[in-house]
């Protein structure tokens, strides 16, 4: 007997329209499958999958094995002529009503919430470039996975807002603890900030400003972070 749905409200169905929605919104921002993995953190092949079954990405492999099943060939049979693998044809078929289990179902309807948190706290950043915005898309941001010019990813999580004495200090302990591989570097809201500042005041005089991330420190994980929330 599977375990039970963590959020038992979350109809599979309605979940699978959202994710394939979700997945099709990011796919035409970039036409890439690799950001929309990201952006809804779950694997290429299952985002190749949401995006067959809506309609909007394609191939000479797929369309072959969705032609043979059409017409009614099984997946052993589809195997057999195409000389691929169980796995490979079962990749490019599309999802089915009722597909996801309640675990799955769950964690789905998660990504779409966290998805739809970041998406609004960007535009709202985009409509009101102030501190407050900010500070809101870092906080929607949590636990995302960034990308560098050197190839390295990291994360971040935000800082609890209480000091070691626990005295509840907010700006005091603003910022971000940075995991990258088996390093952690702490980031004070104040060196973001000074960075945020420096931006604005650039776009306003038309200055430019990247010798000043060289003695803010920690600039690149900073840079990638503007980069994403389109403030650069």
């Amino acid at each position: 007997m599977g375990r039970k749905c963590i959020h038992p409200e979350y109809d599979p169905e309605r979940v699978l329209r959202e994710m394939i929605f979700s997945a099709k919104e990011c796919y035409e921002k970039s036409y890439s499958y690799r950001y929309v993995a990201t952006e809804l953190d779950l694997s290429v092949s299952k985002v190749i999958k949401l995006l067959i079954t809506g309609g909007v990405y394609d191939s000479d492999i797929c369309r072959d094995i969705n032609k043979l099943f059409n017409s009614g060939k099984t997946v052993a049979e589809i195997q057999k002529k195409l000389n691929v693998s169980k796995a490979t044809v079962q990749a490019y078929l599309p999802y089915k009503k009722g597909l996801y289990n309640a675990k799955e179902c769950s964690r789905n309807a998660e990504r779409i919430k966290k998805y739809r948190v970041r998406q609004r706290a960007l535009r709202e950043l985009a409509a009101d470039m102030c501190e407050e915005k900010l500070w809101e898309a870092v906080v929607a941001f949590q636990g995302y996975t960034f990308g560098m010019d050197t190839g390295e990813r990291y994360t971040y999580e935000v800082l609890p807002e209480t000091d070691r004495t626990g005295i509840t200090d907010v700006e005091a302990c603003k910022g971000i603890i940075v995991y990258q591989g088996k390093n952690m570097i702490v980031i004070s809201w104040e060196s973001v900030l000074s960075v945020f500042k420096e931006i604005t005041r650039a776009k306003l005089t038309g200055v430019k400003c990247v010798d000043n991330f060289m003695e803010i420190g920690k600039e690149e994980m900073i840079y990638n972070n503007f980069a994403k929330f389109g403030i650069l």
